[in-house]
């Protein structure tokens, strides 16, 4: 019985999936004349993502309290996102752009896909850009012309 348990142990606390999975890359798109910015999602792996499922937690570090505040949760979904194609972050049962007006230092998107599940963090760094955070840290980041 505890050679049963110790071979679920370590079996079962393995994954067969990528931990290093990264497949989206974020970017603010910045309203002209405006002070807002819409969250964009960018397909940037190689491949088709399938029944592609996700949390969004969109976190300002700096405020008037000094502690951790959610700006925004935001729950999407999309059947198909083939490789360099854009989601844009929408309210939900709404077809507007959620237009993003609080200050932002972090943002985490958890999801999962018929190709694996992932976890990715970007940090906002000065003008706007999206830098990642942590195991998508070595993903190039595309940068859109200010506009």
């Amino acid at each position: 019985m505890l050679v049963i348990a110790m071979v679920l142990c370590v079996l079962g606390c393995r994954s067969t999936k990528d931990p290093s999975f990264a497949p989206l890359d974020a970017e603010f798109e910045l309203v002209p004349g405006g002070g807002a910015r819409y969250l964009v999602l960018t397909n940037s792996g190689g491949h088709d993502l399938h029944n592609l499922k996700l949390s969004i937690h969109i976190w300002n570090n700096v405020n008037s309290d000094m502690m951790r505040d959610y700006t925004h949760h935001i729950f999407g979904s999309v059947a198909s996102l083939a490789p360099q194609e854009t989601m844009r972050v929408q309210r939900l049962g709404s077809n507007l752009e959620l237009p993003i007006l609080e200050r932002v230092t972090r943002i985490e998107v958890v999801g999962k896909c018929d190709e694996g599940f992932f976890r990715q963090t970007w940090d906002q760094t000065g003008s706007n850009y999206l830098q990642p955070v942590g195991a998508n840290a070595a993903l190039i980041l595309r940068r859109r012309p200010t506009l």
